[in-house]
């Protein structure tokens, strides 16, 4: 699966991102786009968009997508994991860590059925 502007993964980061930055007033600084090659974006001087596809993959393999509680929880891990690679592993020492968490995920479970059925469309994806 190709990660781009118009995959579900793409719109959960650009979602969580926007979050953020309004919340904190932090500046995210976006994956650098000049050399693209098969998804492998330095990210920061971080992991590579490859390794969170990895990761997230590797969470979406856990997850029984007819269970609307583990599909909750699911979320909240992506949440967790697009953050740290977002912004750092040191947001998690930030503060409002948790109400930032806490925060995302109402803002998306707000969308009701929809958001819901596309996070569960992006879980079958990434398996």
């Amino acid at each position: 699966m190709e990660l781009n502007r118009l995959t579900s993964t793409a719109a959960l980061i650009s979602a969580i991102r926007q979050d953020v930055t309004s919340r904190t007033g932090m500046v995210a600084t976006t994956a650098r786009i000049d050399s693209v090659s098969k998804g492998e974006v330095a990210h920061r001087g971080g992991p590579a968009l490859a390794v969170l596809r990895r990761q997230l993959a590797g969470l979406a393999r856990e997850v029984d997508v007819e269970d609307p509680t583990a599909v909750r929880q699911a979320r909240m891990r992506f949440i967790r994991a697009v953050l740290v690679w977002e912004f750092g592993p040191e947001l998690r020492e930030h503060p409002e860590w948790r109400p930032l968490l806490e925060g995302v995920e109402e803002a998306l479970a707000a969308r009701g059925d929809v958001g819901d059925d596309e996070f569960v469309s992006m879980l079958a994806s990434l398996k």
